[in-house]
């Protein structure tokens, strides 16, 4: 118990720990940065970071497998984890609740169908500051 307590100790106060050589994302470059980097990624999509993004993610997963033990099923929260995965970068989880929506290709629909209407939000708001004649600056 003493080393593995040691050991996660080490993981957590160390600055140059592993843990960013762990994430693996195909949206991000995660391999150099500190966890403190990565943290502080934005993620426009969800409107936080990466950090607020891995917290709700994790408390998704919390709340999923809570759902799961009472026996109830939890398609809203399985579609959640996977759109909070696919922003982030990291491989879909399967779920048996959503098999009858049609898998995974539909959530790769409903996420795509998501991304054209921010986008379309997104434009229209500029034709609109645009037609009178303010500007967005950040």
């Amino acid at each position: 118990m003493d080393k593995w307590l040691h050991a996660y100790e080490e993981r957590r106060t160390n600055p140059n720990s592993e843990v960013g050589k762990r994430l693996h994302s195909t949206r991000f470059d995660l391999e150099n940065m500190s966890w403190d980097e990565i943290r502080d990624i934005e993620i426009p999509e969800l409107s936080c970071t990466f950090g607020g993004a891995c917290s709700a993610l994790r408390k998704s997963w919390y709340s999923y497998k809570r759902y799961k033990k009472d026996g109830m099923p939890a398609p809203d929260l399985a579609l959640r984890i996977n759109r909070i995965q696919s922003y982030l970068g990291f491989p879909k989880s399967e779920f048996p609740e959503l098999e009858a929506y049609g898998g995974t290709g539909w959530i790769d629909e409903e996420l795509t169908a998501e991304e054209k209407e921010l986008r379309q939000e997104e434009l229209d708001e500029n034709e609109q500051n645009v037609d009178t004649g303010t500007s967005l600056s950040f």
